[in-house]
C-alpha cells in the first residue's frame, strides 16, 4: 500500500513539473504571439516597401541605357533617301548632370521615411505587449478567482457538515444551518458567474494571441519592485520609438522643403544616341550623337511656390506633432509610474489585511466552539476572508499588469 501510494505520489510530482515545463509566462506568450499579429506583419511590408522606395530614389544619380527601334513611313517620298519609309535602331544613354540638389534630397527623405517606419513598428510591438499582458493577466485573474470560489465552497461544505452534527446533538439551530446553506448557493452561482468569465478571457486570448486558450499560463513568482526613481525613467524619454519616429519624419519633412526648392533650380541633362542600324539613311549619316540640355524655370504660374509653400507647411505640422507627442509621453511615462507603485502599495496593504482576516475567521470558529460567537460572526469572519483574499490576487495582477505598461512605455522590452 505505500509502495503504491509512493508511486502515485511520484505520478503527481512528475505531471505537475510536466505542466510547469510546458506553461508560458508573459514574455513567452508575447514571442509567439508576435509571429501571429497580422497587424505587425502589414507594417514590416509597409517597412519593406518604403526600402525599395529608397532604391527607386537613389536610381536618378545613375544613367539609363535603352535600345530603341523605330520605323517610321509616309504618304510621300522622303527627300533625303528618296524613299516611303525608314527604320532606325540605336542605343540611348541619358544621365541627369544636375537637378537642384532634388535627386538628394529624394534619397534622404527616402532614407528618414525608412527610419520613421521601423520605430513605428517597434512602437507597435510596445503596444501590442501592453494588449497580450491585458489578456494574459485577465485569463490569470479568472482562473484565481475560480479556484479562490472553489476553496470557499470546500469551506462552506465542511462549515455545513459541522453545524449538521452540532443540530443533532442540539448545539446548533435550524437557522444557522439554513444561512450557511444559503452562504452555500450564493458562492456556487458565483462560481458560475467566474466560469463564465474564465471563457471569456480565454477567448479574448485566443483572439489576440492566436495561441491555444487551453495551454497554461504561468504568473510571475513575485512582483517587481521598482527601484528606480521617476528621474531615471524619464531621461530615456527620447529614446522612445514614437519620439524617434516622428523626429526622422519630421527630417524627411526637411528633404521634402529642399526637393521642392529645387524647382527654382536649373537642370542639365547629358543625352547620347549610338545608331546600330539605319535603313534608307543617306550615305553620310553620324554614327553616334550626344546632347547636353540646360533648363532654366523662367514662369509656372507660381507652381514652384506653392509647392514649396506646401512642403514647408508639413514640415511645421510635424515638428508641433513632435513637440505634442513629447509632452504626451512624459505624461504617459509619469502615470504608468505613479500607477505601478499605488498597486503595489495596495499589495503590501491587502496582504497584511489578509493575514488579519484569517487571523479573525480562526479565532471566530474557536470561540464559536465554545458558543463564545454566534454562526453568522463565522459566516461574516469567512465571507470577509474571501473578499479580501479576492482584492488581493485582483490587486496583485492589476500590479503585474501596470508592470507591464510601464516596461513598455520606457521601452524596455527584450526585442
Amino acid at each position: 500500500m505505500f509502495l503504491k501510494n509512493l508511486k502515485m505520489l511520484g505520478a503527481i510530482l512528475f505531471l505537475s513539473e510536466t505542466l510547469l515545463a510546458n506553461s508560458l509566462a508573459l514574455d513567452d506568450v508575447y514571442k509567439q504571439a508576435l509571429e501571429k499579429a497580422e497587424s505587425l506583419r502589414i507594417s514590416e511590408s509597409e517597412l519593406r516597401v518604403s526600402e525599395v522606395q529608397t532604391d527607386k530614389a537613389r536610381s536618378d544619380f545613375f544613367p539609363s541605357l535603352s535600345l530603341n527601334s523605330s520605323y517610321l513611313r509616309q504618304n510621300k517620298i522622303l527627300p533625303s533617301v528618296n524613299e516611303y519609309d525608314q527604320q532606325v535602331t540605336k542605343l540611348n544613354f541619358s544621365q541627369s548632370l544636375y537637378a537642384g540638389g532634388k535627386d538628394s534630397s529624394m534619397v534622404n527623405a527616402a532614407k528618414a521615411n525608412v527610419k520613421s517606419l521601423f520605430y513605428k513598428l517597434e512602437e507597435s510591438k510596445n503596444s501590442f505587449y501592453i494588449q497580450v499582458a491585458q489578456v494574459f493577466y485577465a485569463q490569470l485573474s479568472a482562473e484565481r478567482e475560480v479556484e479562490n470560489t472553489k476553496k470557499s465552497i470546500e469551506l462552506t461544505k465542511k462549515r455545513l457538515e459541522e453545524l449538521d452534527r452540532r443540530k443533532k446533538i442540539g448545539k446548533s439551530r435550524n437557522i444557522e444551518l439554513l444561512a450557511a446553506q444559503s452562504q452555500l448557493s450564493i458562492l456556487e452561482a458565483h462560481l458560475l458567474a467566474s466560469l463564465g468569465e474564465l471563457q471569456v478571457a480565454k477567448n479574448n486570448f485566443y483572439l489576440l494571441t492566436g495561441l491555444d486558450s487551453k495551454i497554461s499560463l504561468k504568473e510571475d513568482a513575485s512582483l517587481p519592485q521598482e527601484n528606480r526613481d521617476l528621474k531615471t525613467l524619464l531621461s530615456s524619454l527620447e529614446q522612445r520609438p514614437d519620439l524617434l519616429a516622428l523626429n526622422s519624419h519630421l527630417r524627411s519633412t526637411e528633404e521634402l522643403v529642399g526637393a521642392a526648392r529645387s524647382g527654382f533650380l536649373p537642370n542639365l541633362d547629358v543625352s547620347a544616341n549610338y545608331y546600330l542600324s539605319r535603313t534608307n539613311s543617306s550615305s553620310n549619316a553620324p554614327d553616334w550623337d550626344a546632347s547636353l540640355t540646360l533648363t532654366i524655370p523662367l514662369f509656372s504660374k507660381g507652381l514652384t511656390s506653392a509647392e514649396v509653400k506646401e512642403a514647408q507647411e508639413r514640415r511645421m505640422q510635424a515638428e508641433l506633432l513632435l513637440n505634442q507627442k513629447r509632452r504626451n509621453a512624459e505624461t504617459e511615462i509619469k502615470s504608468a509610474y505613479h500607477n505601478f507603485m499605488s498597486f503595489l502599495e495596495q499589495v503590501k496593504a491587502l496582504e497584511k489585511a489578509v493575514v488579519a482576516t484569517e487571523q479573525n475567521y480562526k479565532q471566530q470558529e474557536r470561540d464559536y466552539r465554545f458558543s463564545l460567537a454566534t454562526n453568522l460572526d463565522v459566516i461574516q469572519a469567512l465571507n470577509t476572508l474571501d473578499e479580501t483574499k479576492r482584492s488581493l490576487d485582483k490587486t496583485r495582477y492589476q500590479a503585474l499588469y501596470a508592470a507591464a505598461i510601464l516596461k513598455a512605455t520606457v521601452n524596455e522590452l527584450k526585442k
